[in-house]
């Protein structure tokens, strides 16, 4: 199981398909939460430095029984957005790198605050 927020870049949530980036929110903070910053797209984590930033975030996606990226968005299944706080499961991709880490969902749960 992972656990993070989504966010990590501009979007963090693709439109037409069921990816989304998430981010480890013990190893990086997101702009609204630093003290005084009034950043507007806080879920980009553009307070935090690139390289900390690429070694704190995945790349979530959900795939059909065929192998295939569903073609749906994840944004609004069961309140998710940007910053939602979700644990998922499932299995690392074999796409992943040690510059990246992608992981095939199985199941989302999204945090209620």
């Amino acid at each position: 199981m992972l656990r993070g927020r989504i966010g990590g870049r501009m979007t963090s949530l693709i439109d037409k398909a069921a990816i989304a980036v998430l981010a480890d929110e013990k190893a990086i903070t997101a702009c609204n939460d630093m003290p005084g910053d009034a950043c507007k797209t806080p879920w980009d984590y553009c307070c935090e430095t690139p390289e900390k930033l690429k070694a704190s975030i995945a790349t979530i996606q959900v795939r059909s029984a065929d192998g295939k990226i569903v073609k749906a968005p994840l944004r609004g299944l069961g309140g998710l957005k940007e910053l939602s706080t979700v644990v998922v499961k499932g299995t690392v991709d074999a796409a992943s790198g040690k510059d990246v880490l992608i992981v095939n969902v199985t199941q989302i749960q999204v945090e209620k605050k």
